[in-house]
């Protein structure tokens, strides 16, 4: 089976650069006019992969808009189907708020202000690694680092998407799809490729081909399943602006 995981183009939030929730929220953040026309050109671009045999969108409106501009243009006739296993994490206190703003609240509490710190500086160790294991083990420290994270501003646990995004891959190796278009955010469609590498810890940190653009939406990448396992077939990237 042939997947292609597609994220949401582009809606206004994305364009102020503002986080916002995307699980167990109704909230409406429709595509921009350059959203709709990425997401045109998305459907443009994977058309040389011929027919798609079902596609599956997370149940936030842009990602359903997202999904039936593809579809158009990939003459896809079927409904969609929903699956709110492909949400992603929430972020909580920073709903709606863009960078600026939320370094304001880790500047406005000793405790919020030394875990950023040391966030920073464990980044910054894991791109000065001079050694793999070196890196694996700045990385590993961060992954501990973040839960803190989660549990002072009550976020979605990192344990329980990762639950849900293998539900849904347990639930696709059941189907007899040849290729399956999934359209899902932007965080998910990260830790579901990272899922699909091996030796993940030493891969996150390269996950973005030549050709991807910073904050771009509609980043995409294609995997298969041979009938044992997931692969990643090329990484996160964008070339159908190119």
């Amino acid at each position: 089976m042939e997947i292609i995981f597609v994220r949401h183009a582009q809606t206004q939030m994305n364009v102020e650069k503002r986080a916002y929730d995307n699980f167990g929220k109704d909230e409406y953040y429709p595509l921009t006019d350059v959203g709709i026309k990425q997401a045109i050109t998305t459907g443009k671009y994977l058309k040389k992969y011929g027919k798609f045999d079902k596609i599956i969108s997370s149940p936030r409106d842009r990602c359903i808009e997202t999904a039936n501009n593809i579809a158009k243009q990939i003459n896809y006739k079927k409904d969609l189907q929903i699956d709110k296993r492909l949400l992603e994490n929430t972020v909580g206190i920073f709903n709606g708020m863009n960078k600026d703003e939320m370094n304001k609240i880790f500047n406005s509490n000793k405790t919020y202000k030394k875990w950023k710190t040391t966030r920073d500086k464990l980044n910054d160790n894991i791109r000065k690694s001079k050694t793999e294991f070196e890196k694996y083990k700045y990385i590993m420290e961060l992954d501990k680092h973040y839960e803190k994270y989660n549990k002072m501003f009550k976020l979605t646990m990192d344990e329980y998407i990762n639950k849900q995004q293998k539900s849904f891959l347990n639930y696709l190796k059941k189907q007899n799809y040849k290729r399956v278009l999934v359209v899902l955010h932007g965080g998910s469609i990260y830790r579901m490729y990272m899922n699909m590498v091996p030796n993940l810890m030493l891969e996150m940190f390269d996950i973005f081909d030549e050709s991807y653009k910073k904050e771009q939406n509609c980043v995409m990448f294609g995997a298969i399943y041979d009938g044992n396992k997931y692969i990643a077939l090329t990484k996160l990237h964008t070339k159908q602006f190119l």
